[in-house]
């Protein structure tokens, strides 16, 4: 029985609360529904979000004919069937923001250690507190302000992404991508410093903001509730080096190579759209028992 809060008619009253919450609701509430629990958060903008659990019943979505490869790449997602999904502009120009207002926030913080005496890039003592002024509250604010917005837009994009793939293909195939270890930094060690640091911070950047570890995740819970196979295959076949035609495997592939052509069966392939079709054949042939292609570590 829940013990925090109460929840009557509608309305949530939290504990030592004496009237219950105005709440815009997102979507409307289950009929009959009641909630187990109920989460309070608060985002670096500084708005609240209540989340209340309860459990409901999804019905599987009617079966379709349809079957897709899904190759996930930092500017856009593509499929075996052509479609390609953009990642959205706005993330680009929401993170130039967030930068700016970093910016300013740095300006402020090495202000306030000018007037404590200290020079700008001192490193602050153990318990010496820095002096916070409403100038410098404003500017995290704008931080956090900025970076909610575009986790929202980020968000709002895969979810409508992954519920039209899960709605239009009975079979969903990908690569099973380690996003840790892609997202790993190049700065190496004082000993053995990386080389293009900075173009792979920017790779980096590109793949967090896409967000795919969020993508496979969303596609595989989706495609539980809607009654979906998705299949992930290893993430070292050679996807994207393989003619989606006759089966040649080139020997290197740059990432800048966004087109080439076979040099066995001269087919002209488009680096990803070719990626999407070898994913889906692959796990077309790991769902007939093809277990050299499942995901190996």
């Amino acid at each position: 029985m829940p013990n925090a809060f109460a929840f009557r008619e509608g309305k949530l009253t939290l504990a030592k609360h004496e009237t219950p919450l105005d709440i815009c609701w997102s979507r409307p509430f289950p009929k009959g529904a009641t909630p187990s629990s109920v989460t309070v958060t608060r985002t670096t903008g500084g708005k609240f979000y209540i989340s209340l659990l309860t459990e409901e019943d999804v019905s599987p979505l009617p079966k379709v004919k349809g079957e897709v490869g899904v190759d996930l790449n930092t500017s856009e997602i593509v499929c075996s069937n052509g479609k390609r999904y953009a990642t959205p502009l706005k993330l680009q120009v929401l993170e130039q923001r967030k930068r700016r207002y970093q910016r300013a926030c740095r300006r402020k913080v090495a202000a306030a250690k000018v007037s404590m005496g200290l020079s700008r890039n001192a490193k602050l003592s153990k318990g010496v507190k820095l002096p916070v002024s409403n100038n410098l509250r404003k500017a995290y604010w704008k931080v956090g302000r900025v970076t909610e917005h575009a986790a929202n837009v980020r968000k709002d994009w895969q979810h409508k992404l992954t519920t039209s793939i899960v709605r239009e293909n009975q079979t969903i195939a990908m690569e099973s991508l380690y996003v840790r270890g892609m997202t790993a930094s190049a700065k190496g060690s004082a000993d053995k410093p990386g080389s293009n640091v900075k173009a792979k911070s920017g790779l980096n950047r590109s793949v967090l903001n896409a967000g795919f570890g969020e993508i496979a995740r969303q596609l595989e819970y989706k495609a539980v509730w809607a009654g979906r196979t998705v299949v992930k295959i290893d993430r070292w076949y050679p996807s994207s080096k393989r003619c989606s035609s006759c089966g040649y495997v080139l020997k290197s592939l740059s990432l800048s190579t966004r087109q080439w052509v076979c040099p066995d069966c001269g087919q002209s392939h488009d680096r990803d759209l070719n990626a999407s079709i070898n994913i889906l054949m692959a796990g077309k042939a790991i769902l007939a028992g093809a277990d050299g292609l499942r995901i190996h570590e």
